[in-house]
């Protein structure tokens, strides 16, 4: 079964993510750091600062926007912050890996069975519920405290046995509970839909705010503390939203006519990816933006070989399209439309989980904009050297 799963996640999965690939061929960075020597989620585009984020009115700024509010993240090695951003260390690997599913599920009842598959996978020992019952109440202690609320309201969800900390339990099962902004994936998934909201209401600008904090939010593969198998399909749903998330990015840096910022990444993700083309019709475009029409139409030639010869298609009509406006030189060329962010539904939960499907006080993923207001604290350098882990570089 996990093997299984496993090969599932290496075939969805990109072998190599993208702002990865343009800094190690040449040097530079994107997501937020440098590409081509110019900051892409914290300079300028057009004199407006794009290291601040607005997501439907919320101001996402360089900090907090509630300084009660603690930092948990998954994409990468698990990491925690207190509400003023001191590290919080949890060694154990077992109970990093309970904690980080407990996150994946979003603030879900999981039981004690499905603990125990991720804990111990398919050999778990006689003493596993005590296990788990010790390593819960060591995690209630360790966490940092939940902020507290307008008018007093509670954080319980109904029928859970109230404890110390933020894990609360039933019989077999426990849940998470979260503050809006919290969770980083919350904060990636608002950023990300927000980013291609504004893309398609022609606010370029707007947009590469809002995408390039949501690209600085990564630091590694995302629940890495996890058997791959177990956050398998959340994993490929992350990926393939953070590949939309860079494309959309780079459209947005078209439109400003930004081509030359993003060429050298185009140069290097075309030739690492050589079947996406949407990345290929970026380059086209920059190619022809910046006066090189003889260089762009080569390289549609380019990808016309590659996916004929490698997998016996045409290229897309949307590429097609986009070869012949360039020979021609009629009109501005422009990319493929941007793509709404896709969020495949979550992995569901057993029948026996669904009431409540959800602790309701609150932990439910905020999709709203105050999740995007804590972007810019996920961000700060010195987080990544306490998670008690090295985190991908």
């Amino acid at each position: 079964m996990h093997t299984a799963a496993t090969a599932t996640a290496t075939a969805t999965t990109p072998v190599t993510n993208p702002d990865d690939v343009a800094a190690r061929a040449h040097g530079t960075q994107v997501g937020g750091t440098q590409v081509g020597g110019t900051q892409v989620g914290g300079e300028q585009v057009d004199g407006e600062q794009t290291g601040g984020a607005k997501a439907g009115g919320a101001k996402a700024s360089g900090g907090r926007t509630d300084p009660d509010t603690a930092r948990f993240s998954a994409l990468g090695p698990l990491e925690i912050q207190t509400a003023d951003g001191t590290p919080v260390f949890i060694g154990q690997r077992k109970k990093r890996r309970l904690l980080a599913l407990l996150l994946l599920h979003g603030g879900c009842w999981v039981s004690t069975e499905q603990i125990g598959v991720a804990l111990w996978e398919d050999d778990p020992p006689r003493s596993a519920l005590g296990n788990i019952k010790t390593y819960v109440s060591e995690l209630r202690h360790a966490l940092p405290p939940l902020p507290p609320r307008e008018g007093g309201a509670g954080h319980d969800p109904p029928a859970a046995n109230h404890g110390p900390g933020r894990i609360v339990s039933r019989d077999g099962e426990y849940a998470i509970r979260l503050a809006p902004g919290e969770f980083d994936v919350e904060v990636f998934d608002a950023l990300a839909r927000a980013g291609a909201e504004a893309l398609a209401s022609e606010q370029p600008s707007e947009a590469a705010r809002l995408l390039g904090p949501a690209l600085e939010l990564w630091h590694g593969r995302p629940y890495e503390d996890l058997p791959a198998d177990v956050a398998v399909a959340e994993t490929a749903r992350l990926e393939e939203l953070r590949w939309s998330v860079w494309e959309n990015l780079i459209d947005a840096r078209l439109q400003l006519g930004q081509h030359g910022l993003v060429l050298p990444s185009l140069r290097a993700l075309t030739i690492e990816h050589p079947t996406r083309e949407r990345l290929w019709a970026q380059l086209l475009v920059a190619l022809d933006q910046d006066g090189r029409r003889a260089e762009a139409l080569r390289a549609y030639q380019a990808v016309y070989r590659t996916l004929t010869e490698r997998l016996g298609i045409e290229p897309g009509k949307d590429l097609r399209a986009l070869h012949q406006r360039i020979l021609r030189g009629t009109g501005e060329p422009t990319a493929h439309q941007p793509h709404q962010p896709h969020q495949p539904p979550r992995p569901q939960q057993p029948s026996r989980l669904q009431q409540p499907s959800r602790p309701q006080q609150p932990p439910r993923r905020q999709q709203q904009p105050p999740a995007a207001s804590a972007a810019h604290t996920a961000l700060q350098p010195a987080r990544r050297h306490h998670s008690g882990r090295h985190p991908e570089q």
